[in-house]
């Protein structure tokens, strides 16, 4: 509350003294803290200024500290004595901006949802979201009073999801939607990737740059394989969620994903470029090399003849596909 103040202040002077303080910060910030105050236990604050107040604090606990700070500067404001913890009513109004941040994240979590739901040209119903997004409480000319203090969201599939969802990587999937479109049009799974890369990084010279991109993109497609490869038309809201918790969960720990995300996506010409020079048979010769290796018998026959293909035969299998006999 106090940062917003000063910055509306604007202070511009060559000197200054404690009657410059005292005017032009000192009262005015008691001032301000005092109607700030009022606004909020009378619950005329309007929900954009409790957006700018209160919008980094995501628990009740760190909302109600505020509260208390804040109560406190207004008592010595007012030559009276601070309190130790926050009354029943106040402790309600903490709890009533609490609801009302949260439901600006459903909304936001939901806008997401619907937007990445058209990207992955999903036709089932997403119910939950669409009713989200038409019951958002976000008028700037709405007041605190008018919030409503009980949350029929709380315990629903949506809200247990939405709380794990690192934003900053769902809008960046949304902002590169041209390379997950591509990706999606040019590769089915994790191994045709795998075989996509291996054959760009055979001829990349081991130039340092071509490398550090090549691998950039395989980092990515490993990262949002859950949300790339593993859902279609008729996938539900709730495994939709699930997926997008689980590319959060991924990049957990991966700080400069986002940004490793992005220049992969600044370059979809070029992963085209090398997709049509390479073309299919080199990338369909690896995935088959990829799965003898992991999938393939050899049956060597000793004794009898001495023709090599008589001698030697593979065996090979992927996934529930009947074993293909190869000499």
């Amino acid at each position: 509350i106090i940062k917003h103040l000063f910055s509306e202040l604007n202070l511009i002077t060559e000197h200054f003294d404690f009657r410059i303080f005292h005017e032009q910060i000192w009262a005015p910030t008691l001032k301000f803290c005092d109607e700030v105050f009022q606004s909020i236990i009378n619950q005329t604050i309007v929900l954009s200024k409790v957006r700018v107040y209160f919008s980094e604090y995501t628990k009740p606990d760190s909302i109600e500290n505020e509260i208390l700070q804040l109560h406190s500067v207004v008592q010595h404001y007012r030559n009276l004595k601070p309190p130790d913890k926050l009354n029943d009513p106040l402790k309600n109004v903490a709890n009533k901006i609490h609801l009302y941040l949260r439901s600006e994240r459903y909304y936001l979590v939901a806008h997401l949802i619907s937007e990445l739901k058209v990207m992955f040209k999903i036709k089932t119903n997403f119910e939950i979201v669409e009713s989200i997004i038409d019951m958002k409480q976000t008028h700037s000319d709405k007041k605190l009073s008018d919030v409503y203090t009980t949350d029929p969201i709380s315990s629903s599939n949506f809200a247990r999801n939405s709380s794990l969802l690192n934003l900053g990587v769902i809008q960046a999937v949304l902002s590169n939607s041209i390379l997950i479109t591509w990706i999606k049009e040019n590769m089915s799974d994790l191994n045709e990737v795998k075989a996509f890369v291996d054959v760009c990084l055979t001829t990349c010279d081991d130039n340092p740059l071509e490398v550090d991109r090549i691998t950039g993109l395989s980092s990515v497609c490993t990262n949002l394989a859950p949300l790339i490869f593993e859902t279609n038309e008729n996938t539900s809201c709730d495994e939709f969620l699930t997926k997008c918790s689980q590319i959060t969960s991924n990049v957990e720990k991966n700080t400069y994903f986002i940004k490793l995300f992005d220049q992969v996506g600044k370059n979809v010409k070029y992963w085209e470029e090398l997709k049509w020079s390479h073309g299919a048979v080199e990338e369909t010769t690896l995935l088959q090399f990829d799965n003898i290796i992991q999938n393939g018998t050899f049956n060597l026959k000793v004794g009898g003849s001495s023709i090599l293909n008589e001698m030697i035969s593979l065996s090979n299998k992927r996934g529930k596909e009947e074993p293909k006999c190869f000499t």
